[in-house]
């Protein structure tokens, strides 16, 4: 099958080649209106042009999307001996993956393997957040608004609307909340996630981890809760943003008086 696969113009280039790797053709698009996601315009217009099928990450051009991430609903519910986490952290952009997970969750209680839900947490970049703006603001589900102007170093959640947010506002008022992280916060998260436990994530899949972070210190979440942080996408997929808070390794004869510089003048390092 051939695929063309219609990404922002400020996308990854380590994404785009990775989509070149897998077979696909990437394709940049400017955005033109704002409030609009010029990849969807773009999607819209070949279905309508080409009779092309729409195979994009949110449901309402795609049905089976959602039936993929609510397997992770399954595997978390099995790992942890048929019992429910307390909380769920999840990076969101389209909404689809949280949308994905509830849905898992909900099927699992319809077959009485659980008794109860845990509470969903919606994280955004504070770049681009019209679910959590939606959320605090108690619209309607089909009452969100686009974000008119997305900057984030979450390129991943820069969706200017959250094509499922509808059903996340759904599964939110289980108890749920939505909170906005900045691009500090989450390029702190990514550093500590990788320095701690050896986990090297992009930021828009370690949102997630900065949004716990937030919570915990604003007492939303108390310490002793089960909680599941979904670190969704590799670092390798955007290792530019981490060239942004690294000013490069220096280079040194092979020398011990130079080497005995460089660990001398950090104020981390130093001779053991």
């Amino acid at each position: 099958m051939k695929c063309v696969a219609f990404v922002l113009e400020f996308a990854s280039p380590t994404k785009i080649a990775q989509i070149h790797l897998y077979g696909a053709q990437a394709i940049k698009v400017e955005a033109v209106e704002e409030g609009l996601d010029p990849t969807v315009q773009m999607l819209r217009m070949v279905v309508e042009e080409y009779g092309w099928y729409p195979c994009p990450s949110f449901g309402p051009f795609n049905p089976y999307q959602v039936e993929g991430p609510k397997t992770i609903s399954y595997e978390l519910i099995e790992q942890l001996n048929w019992d429910s986490p307390d909380w769920v952290m999840i990076p969101v952009g389209s909404a689809c993956l949280l949308t994905g997970v509830w849905k898992g969750f909900v099927d699992f209680h319809e077959m009485d393997y659980i008794d109860s839900f845990p509470k969903l947490a919606a994280i955004q970049s504070t770049g681009c957040a019209p679910l959590v703006r939606a959320f605090k603001a108690r619209k309607d589900p089909f009452e969100i608004e686009p974000w008119k102007h997305p900057n984030t170093v979450a390129g991943g959640l820069a969706d200017v609307l959250p094509w499922d947010g509808d059903a996340a506002l759904v599964a939110l008022e289980k108890g749920g909340t939505a909170e906005a992280v900045s691009d500090e916060e989450i390029l702190r998260a990514q550093k500590l996630l990788a320095s701690t436990e050896g986990i090297f994530a992009e930021p828009s899949g370690v949102t997630s981890l900065a949004g716990l972070f937030k919570l915990v210190d604003r007492s939303v979440i108390d310490k002793d809760e089960t909680v599941v942080v979904l670190i969704t996408g590799s670092g390798l997929k955007d290792p530019a943003a981490v060239m942004k808070t690294f000013e490069g390794a220096p280079t040194i004869k092979p020398s011990i008086q130079e080497l005995e510089k460089i660990l001398n003048s950090d104020g981390n390092l130093g001779l053991p």
